[in-house]
């Protein structure tokens, strides 16, 4: 698992081990890293850099291997519910039907062109890990 780093990060952040490219060239580096993996994950934000990521994978058909991740921070509900309706027409709608249901969004993800959304009643670190092994094992199966 690697995941490309924020130029300019005086600390590497917890998680994946990071590969940094400079500015000019982290496009071109995400974008081929993206065509050759298996599984993706991407954690939902309204950042310009991850609204292109989203427009590649859209535009290059690599949408059923990505896990979009929402953020559990009620803050973070708009760019949640913008995330969600990118990725699949009415992804917002299912978004907004989990929260009227008293359930919180985990993930989001498509099987065979159909989204799956993953909700739990509180956001946790076991509920992303779920959401995370469900989209893995089935990345190995296919």
């Amino acid at each position: 698992m690697i995941a490309l780093g924020r130029p300019g990060d005086k600390r590497t952040p917890f998680g994946a081990q990071r590969h940094y490219a400079d500015h000019a060239d982290w496009q071109h580096t995400l974008a081929a890293a993206a065509r050759s993996a298996q599984a993706i994950v991407l954690v939902a934000s309204d950042s310009p850099g991850v609204k292109w990521e989203y427009d590649l994978l859209k535009n290059e058909a690599m949408l059923d291997k990505v896990l979009l991740v929402f953020r559990p921070d009620p803050a973070h509900l708009a760019a949640n519910r913008h995330a969600a309706e990118w990725f699949s027409a009415g992804g917002g709608a299912k978004v907004d039907e989990a929260i009227a249901a008293g359930l919180r969004p985990v993930s989001l993800r498509r099987d065979k062109g159909r989204a799956l959304l993953s909700a739990a009643k509180m956001p946790s670190a076991a509920a992303s890990v779920l959401s995370l092994r469900v989209h893995f094992h089935g990345e190995g199966a296919r």
